[in-house]
């Protein structure tokens, strides 16, 4: 991780008929400093990107069932 803020966005998706993904522009729910954390509640199955300051993705978590810990370092 750099010394530049980091976003975290959860990849926007909608169900269209047939019952398959169309992924559309992520929403950016923070903007984080180096040490800071956040806690986001969400939904099994949606996939959340960390991107830096110009928005290219860093990493992807899946979101689980269970409460579960991201660290991006």
């Amino acid at each position: 991780m750099t010394d530049s803020p980091e976003d975290t966005r959860e990849a926007g998706r909608r169900r269209p008929a047939g019952g398959r993904h169309a992924f559309f522009s992520p929403l950016q729910y923070a903007v984080l400093q180096p040490g800071q954390s956040y806690r986001q509640q969400t939904y099994v199955g949606h996939p959340w990107v960390v991107t830096d300051a110009q928005g290219t993705g860093l990493v992807c978590f899946l979101s689980a069932n269970q409460t579960l810990r991201a660290v991006v370092r």
